[in-house]
């Protein structure tokens, strides 16, 4: 049996833009870093850790012939450690931005395929900063307790507007 006594992870984001009217922004700064906290009683499950403090914001003018875009993540670089898994939910759009904001695809696994984590977005502008936008919610989970190795990761997201 494998002892998980710790395992960190550091995210840091790289907002990418696709087009030149479009743009995607987080909040406060760049990075997040979650460690599971070792349970109190030996042989009980770690708890999953969480982090909500981002808040994703967006700029975009949508023209035809794509009536409508979508944010993506993925893993740019860094290895997710063996056992866990990492995964993102964008909340509601909150603010009061004009046009037409996006819909969030609810909790995703990351990986190093691009995913989408919120659709239909038309012309809007979420405003920028925290409390307004999307929050992210990041959660670290231990799948595999048999191959979790305390470690810690460096991960970079990429965050990408395409059209759907």
């Amino acid at each position: 049996m494998v002892w998980l006594s710790y395992a960190g992870l550091m995210i840091t984001f790289l907002p990418v833009v696709l087009k030149a009217q479009n743009s995607v922004s987080l909040s406060i700064s760049n990075n997040v870093a979650m460690t599971f906290i070792p349970p109190i009683r030996t042989g009980n499950p770690f708890e999953p850790v969480t982090d909500n403090s981002k808040w994703l914001n967006y700029n975009i003018t949508v023209t035809p012939p794509a009536p409508t875009v979508s944010i993506t993540a993925r893993i740019e670089s860094g290895m997710i450690p063996q056992g866990v898994e990492i995964q993102i939910q964008a909340g509601s759009y909150q603010g009061s931005g004009g046009g037409s904001p996006g819909i969030p695809a609810g909790l995703i696994t990351l990986s190093s395929i691009p995913q989408v984590i919120i659709s239909n977005i038309g012309t809007c502008n979420t405003g920028s900063g925290p409390n307004v936008g999307h929050q992210l919610t990041y959660r670290m989970n231990i799948t595999n307790y048999s191959a979790a190795q305390a470690s810690f990761a460096n991960l970079n997201l990429l965050f990408a507007i395409v059209n759907q």
